[in-house]
Formats: structure tokens, sequence, C-alpha cells
């Protein structure tokens, strides 16, 4: 991952719908699934412009590396219907929706407070949530394309994995 948009640009909050899928749909079968990782997924922050994907105790981390790769060919192959797109944003804001402890509260307050984070600020992010289309997925996918070549990969894992993902690649 890496930067996605720069200092200065805006997110809009349909690209939390587009991430959610990302993460629940695709990096779910393809990384937890099939290649066996513990977890993995992706996100995208409103505040630094960051995307990345991730994944833990991974076990194929060539096979995830290359799943990494592909996220915007998924997005472009993908065929949403109106239906579709709604769950998706339901789920999406159900995220924000979500009933949080008093502790959790403190934390987000905290946060909030440090980055400036309006109410009105996440109202709108809410609002722009509520209007993605099918449409907003291939654009996701065109801004990942542009941005790819300055995207970079960090690993923490064991000599075993590095040693497994390194003959994957003297392989290739």
């Amino acid at each position: 991952g890496g930067g996605l948009f720069s200092e200065g640009d805006y997110i809009s909050g349909k690209y939390d719908v587009v991430v959610r899928l990302i993460s629940q749909s695709y990096m779910w079968d393809k990384v937890r699934v099939m290649g066996g990782a513990y977890g993995g997924g992706c996100s995208v922050s409103h505040y630094s412009g960051t995307f990345l994907c991730y994944s833990y105790r991974d076990p194929n981390l060539k096979a995830t590396l290359d799943t990494f790769d592909a996220v915007a060919n998924y997005l472009d192959k993908l065929k949403l219907n109106d239906g579709d797109v709604e769950q998706l944003i339901i789920g999406a804001v159900g995220t924000l929706d979500k009933p949080i402890s008093p502790s959790v509260k403190g934390k987000i307050s905290l946060t909030r407070w440090l980055l400036n984070d309006k109410l009105g600020y996440r109202q709108k992010r809410r609002d722009e949530m509520l209007s993605t289309t099918a449409a907003d997925f291939k654009e996701f996918a065109k801004l990942m394309r542009a941005a790819a070549k300055r995207f970079r990969n960090s690993i923490f894992g064991s000599q075993t994995a590095f040693a497994k993902a390194n003959k994957a690649l003297a392989e290739e």
C-alpha cells in the first residue's frame, strides 16, 4: 500500500464502501479462506490518504502479495447491481453507528479532537457513503492503478515464511 491520495485531496466516504467490499469479500476469500492466513483486509485513511492491504499469520506471502496486486482488476471485473450496492452501503454505514463502550468513547473522542474531526465532516462522509454507486468501484480501481508505482510492501514474518516466499519468487 501507500499514498493513494495526495495532501489536500478530498477523500470521499464512498471509498469506505469500496474498501469494505475489498476487505469483507475479496480479501476474506483469497487471503483467509483460500490462502490460509489467519486474517487480512485493507483500509483507507481519510487523514493521511494512505491505502493499505494487510494479512497476518499468513503462510503464503507470495500468493497474498499477488492478491494485493490484483485488487484493481477485481474491482474492474465486478458486476454490481443496485441491490448489491445497497447491501454494501448498509454494511459500511453500520460500522459508523455501532454501539461502543465508555472506554472506547473516550478514545474516539480524543482521536476526533486531535484530528479536528467534526460532526459535520462525519455527516458528509455518511451522506457520501449513502450515495455510492457501482461506478465508484471502477473509479477506485483507476485511483489504485495511478498510484500503484508508489506502493510499497512491508512484511514481518518468520524465517520459514520468508524462505517459502523466496522459493516461490525464484520459481517464477
